[in-house]
């Protein structure tokens, strides 16, 4: 509400007068136009903002906000702060996908090409202890780095559906006097608690839980999952976990290799898919029967597509993206020749090429596979 006070100009304010004006308030400059009836401020008043003893909530204009870069934890994978999600069938290596990750990041090593922020971690062993154990004493050889006081690994399980539990595993990492960059939560079966996965209740609760953790350090939290059932693309039970996820990969394994591939990325281009294969690494022991102890990391090699994946799947993907190509490359050439112009300077930008990909019925996650077999000039430009 305005209210607009009147100030004789001869007189001024009354004795023992008091401005009727709050914390909100504020003065706008004395009017100058001599036929104006004012001649005093303006004041401008505000309602008081309650506050609640319970929420704290500010609605604020966009202005309020900066603008800011993407803090990656590992580059074009995961960002800090964000929940993130791997989901794989039993024995598909999808532990062993994520111990890579976090000894990465303990480590300040980069993921298989892209760049980390090192910190530290914390790994809530639901089960497999002792070959979680073995899998780090392996990367550390096999990679010549030490992580033993960098990566940290819970003894038992736990139950994030129950909200104490969430506060209890804070205040222990607290009086560890550890300030993880990453939490992995590992599997979500076996950390889960009382209560069902196919509930949105209670995995609701569950992401509750995970989002305790998160807020306490601004740190990401990685979930190990299992498959549905029956629909192997997603992770089983309730959908707030996958609502809740900025980024999802699934982890396969086929006879040739160990396979990631990203089925969510929030806000930016999926990355390309990976392929692993294990790598057989002893540790320098022996058990009592005299047989030398092993364990195994993953060392990256050629992302092959599935049987049927490349002839069905990206074969004929890349035949329309080539079609786009080639069109969009000869309409630029007549657009030169009938401006007058040389058109052998035609070019076709990428993102022409992908607009018009995505008319074809050509996702994202495609595109950016075919893209990779094309050559990439300076300025963002394709070469047919």
């Amino acid at each position: 509400m305005l209210r607009h006070e009147k100030t004789p100009v001869a007189g001024g304010p009354k004795p023992g007068r008091q401005d009727n004006v709050n914390s909100f308030s504020h003065e706008t400059p004395r009017l100058s136009n001599e036929n104006s009836d004012f001649s005093g401020p303006v004041v401008q008043q505000f309602p008081t903002r309650k506050k609640h003893p319970k929420y704290s909530v500010s609605i604020l204009p966009l202005s309020s906000f900066k603008v800011k870069e993407p803090q990656w934890l590992v580059e074009e994978i995961v960002e800090q702060d964000k929940i993130m999600v791997i989901f794989g069938d039993p024995e598909s290596c999808k532990s062993f996908v994520s111990l890579d990750i976090g000894a990465c990041i303990a480590s300040g090593k980069n993921y298989h090409g892209h760049d980390v922020e090192q910190g530290e971690v914390v790994y809530i062993a639901g089960e497999g202890l002792q070959g979680m154990i073995r899998r780090l004493h392996a990367w550390q050889i096999r990679h010549q780095l030490d992580i033993s006081e960098s990566f940290h690994l819970s003894d038992a399980g736990g139950s994030f559906t129950e909200p104490d539990f969430s506060n209890y595993i804070v205040d222990q990492i607290n009086a560890a006097g550890i300030k993880p960059k990453l939490v992995v939560v590992d599997t979500l079966a076996r950390n889960f608690g009382p209560g069902d996965e196919n509930s949105t209740q209670d995995m609701n609760a569950f992401v509750a839980g995970l989002d305790k953790v998160r807020s306490a350090y601004n740190c990401t939290v990685l979930v190990v999952h299992h498959t549905g059932q029956h629909d192997k693309s997603r992770g089983r039970g309730g959908m707030p976990l996958l609502g809740a996820a900025d980024t999802e990969f699934k982890v396969s394994k086929d006879k040739n290799s160990i396979k990631i591939e990203s089925t969510k990325m929030k806000d930016f281009e999926r990355p390309a898919p990976k392929a692993f294969c294990l790598c057989t690494v002893e540790l320098g022991f022996t058990d009592k029967k005299g047989k030398k102890v092993a364990s195994a990391v993953l060392n990256s090699t050629e992302y092959i597509p599935s049987e049927g994946e490349g002839n069905s799947g990206t074969g004929k993907w890349q035949k329309k993206a080539r079609e786009a190509l080639d069109t969009l490359y000869e309409e630029h050439r007549q657009r030169l020749i009938d401006g007058g112009f040389n058109p052998d300077q035609a070019r076709v930008s990428v993102s022409d090429w992908k607009a018009r990909c995505e008319e074809m019925g050509i996702n994202r996650k495609r595109f950016h596979e075919i893209k990779k077999k094309f050559v990439i000039e300076d300025g963002g430009y394709v070469k047919p």
